[in-house]
């Protein structure tokens, strides 16, 4: 696991976990005994999946607010706002 301070954490259900970090994602299927990492968009500050493979993430920036879209579990990431 990274060493980074926890921004969010999501239990989608007992075997499914996300762990926001500054520019990273770190996520469980197995109740945490193995993770992953993934990259997430820029100065991301909140995440949402409603199962292990799609999710939500809120990103904050200068020019405004964005919002992007994962159907891969975090894998990757599209702009839709």
């Amino acid at each position: 696991m990274s060493d980074k301070k926890p921004i969010e954490i999501d239990l989608v259900d007992r075997n499914n976990w996300y762990i926001l970090l500054d520019g990273e994602l770190i996520a469980t299927n197995d109740v945490g005994k193995t993770w992953n990492k993934f990259n997430v968009p820029q100065n991301t500050v909140q995440i949402q999946f409603i199962d292990h493979k799609i999710g939500w993430a809120l990103a904050t920036l200068k020019s405004g607010t964005n919002l992007y879209y994962s159907k891969n579990g975090g894998y990757t990431w599209d702009k839709r706002f």
